[in-house]
């Protein structure tokens, strides 16, 4: 009696898909054993540099003796995997929305979910573009082969978009930094008297006062009005400004929110003296009526000299 061949048991064969196709794949075929022939060829298909699709599938094995008896049908694995999906950028933290691009060089399709729930060839969405993360969010996404799904790849995004820095001008016044007000003092009344302080100047030689002419104010054409103050004179009992080198001649500085400037009052003397040896200024009047009363005056004496020559000819003739 002859005893059929018998082929041993052959390991699951690994491959990775090239293409959507799947991987060309090459194998070692299993051995056969016969207790009368020495040498026992065994055929497999798929035949060792075939393509095989991504997922299991199945090759079978079978051999005969010189004598055709047939072995026993023996099969084995080939596991094909699909290369997971790559997305670009990868998982990490940013500062900024993201656009998210899923890719796999040999899948048929790919498909994605966003609820954290795991994709399958049959289910979550297919990919079609680019996926916009404006919010920290994690992608589960797959790659199909003929309806062969690879490993399911996470992807996690954090997003932390800074808030924006407002900016403002800082204020100036009531809610910003004080401002120095400078209060000008008062300017005292023009004075003839020498005591107390220094002379005034004079045009014209010594003598008593005989009149005052009239002060030009400010923005006339002869400029601003020459005004002479006399400081306080400081007593015993007066204490010396702190800021101040020389006692009662630098005015008081004083802090405020706004930028106030008190414009000098000129106050016209109300009681002059006579003293006898003073000197007084003579400040000439900037206004026009001065003129006009020159002119006045000299076309009165013009017309009263013609009115006298006249008068005396016209007398003698008569």
């Amino acid at each position: 009696m002859w005893t059929a061949p018998v082929i041993a048991a052959h390991d699951t064969e690994y491959a990775t898909s090239t293409s959507a196709s799947g991987a060309l794949v090459t194998y070692t075929a299993p051995t056969a054993t016969d207790v009368v022939d020495e040498s026992i060829t065994v055929n497999c298909l798929p035949a060792s540099g075939s393509t095989f699709a991504v997922g299991d599938p199945t090759v079978t094995c079978n051999a005969s003796d010189s004598a055709g008896n047939a072995a026993t049908t023996t099969t084995f694995t080939v596991h094909v995997a699909g290369d997971p999906v790559t997305a670009t950028p990868a998982s990490d933290s940013y500062t900024s929305a993201q656009s998210v691009v899923l890719s796999q060089s040999g899948a048929t399709e790919i498909r994605y979910t966003t609820d954290d729930s795991a994709p399958s060839c049959a289910s979550g969405s297919v990919y079609s573009g680019a996926i916009g993360v404006s919010a920290s969010a994690t992608i589960k996404a797959l790659a199909c082969f003929d309806g062969t799904g690879s490993s399911v790849t996470t992807f996690s995004y954090s997003i932390n978009i800074p808030a924006p820095v407002q900016t403002s001008a800082p204020a100036v016044g009531i809610n910003g930094p004080p401002v120095a007000n400078i209060a000008a003092p008062a300017p005292a009344p023009v004075s003839a008297a020498s005591g107390g302080g220094p002379a005034p100047a004079s045009s014209s030689g010594g003598g008593a006062v005989s009149s005052i002419a009239s002060v030009a104010p400010p923005g006339t054409a002869n400029g601003t009005p020459i005004v002479e103050t006399q400081a306080p004179a400081p007593t015993a009992d007066s204490a010396a400004p702190a800021n101040a080198n020389t006692p009662g001649l630098t005015p008081p500085v004083e802090m405020l929110p706004a930028l106030e400037l008190a414009a000098p009052v000129l106050t016209a003397p109300t009681n002059v003296q006579s003293v006898p040896g003073a000197q007084v200024a003579t400040v000439e009047s900037g206004l026009p009526g001065s003129n006009y009363l020159w002119i006045f005056l000299l076309l009165i004496a013009l017309l009263f000299g013609g009115w006298f020559v006249w008068n005396t000819f016209w007398t003698r003739a008569h």
